[in-house]
């Protein structure tokens, strides 16, 4: 069996953490979550986002949880300044899923992922080839990190048609065509370094008092998504053993976005205070539910 690559590199040569200083007077974020909304093949469009007003005191954040738009496609030509442009939204956090690499290779949309962290400004991409683990808002006393933490389960990427440049293959055309899956192995490795990237992140902020929230595309806990597996866009991962758990539980996460379906919109994450929170669209099934998380930095002691 061939060597699993090494995963990527947990503290990248640029810093992790972007700091985005809010306008005076901004005390407040608002956040709202949505994922595999997959404008190309469902009736999904910007305009059934909630427009909410704006206000001098309040940031509008959205999370876009994964499984968009294939990044070989046109699609996110089109997604992204049209996202951007409707003036809804302050600001922009956006971890791809797994048919955002769709009919692509991983390392090709790692590629990719690392070319839009530089699109926009208001935009920041969490990306295994991104330099931005977490963003802290200055104002509302929020920092946001995030990973992908897809499964290592062949079938996800499998049905998603995602592939890997395996030792030897020059093109990423061949590793298509030839129908190169992703490897356990790999995957495996992926998730390991999300994961420590993750708590990574977590452990070096743990000396100020901040509001934490964790994104990713993978679901975290698999009770509260026991009867989504059956979902096109199941993802739930485990993140390790019990160790791992409780040091998460340890850093009083307050939020938990996942782009991967849950049985509810929100729940509260086994064994933490933790929410769970999944706007995953499903057409027919699940519209976006109205679920939105205010921020005061008044409350930060």
């Amino acid at each position: 069996m061939d060597v699993p690559p090494p995963p990527p590199s947990v503290d990248p040569p640029k810093r992790l953490t972007r700091i985005l200083d809010t306008p005076d007077g901004v005390s407040q974020a608002l956040l709202y979550s949505v994922s595999c909304v997959m404008p190309e093949t469902t009736n999904w469009k910007i305009e059934d986002l909630p427009h909410w007003p704006r206000a001098l005191d309040t940031w509008r954040i959205l999370i876009v949880a994964g499984n968009v738009a294939h990044f070989a496609g046109d699609m996110p030509l089109l997604f992204w300044p049209q996202l951007l442009g409707c003036g809804h939204w302050e600001h922009i956090i956006y971890v791809p899923g797994p048919y955002d690499y769709g009919s692509g290779t991983l390392q090709l949309g790692d590629e990719y992922l690392a070319k839009l962290a530089d699109f926009d400004a208001r935009l920041t991409v969490f990306g295994p080839s991104c330099p931005c683990k977490g963003i802290y808002f200055t104002g509302p006393h929020l920092l946001v990190v995030g990973a992908q933490c897809f499964p290592i389960a062949p079938d996800v990427y499998k049905d998603a048609r995602v592939f890997e440049l395996y030792p030897g293959d020059l093109r990423h055309l061949d590793a298509v065509t030839e129908q190169h899956f992703v490897r356990v192995e790999t995957a495996k490795a992926r998730l390991a370094a999300d994961v420590e990237m993750l708590l990574h992140m977590l452990d070096r902020e743990h000396l100020y008092v901040w509001d934490r929230v964790v994104v990713t595309y993978g679901c975290p806990d698999e009770i509260m998504a026991a009867s989504r597996k059956q979902s096109p866009f199941r993802s739930v991962v485990k993140l390790g053993d019990k160790r791992v758990y409780k040091r998460f539980a340890d850093h009083r996460i307050r939020w938990w976005f996942c782009g991967a379906p849950t049985d509810k919109p929100v729940s509260k994450m086994t064994g933490t205070d933790t929410l769970l929170c999944s706007n995953c669209f499903m057409p027919g099934e699940r519209k976006l539910p109205n679920t939105t998380v205010h921020f005061d930095s008044s409350l930060v002691k």
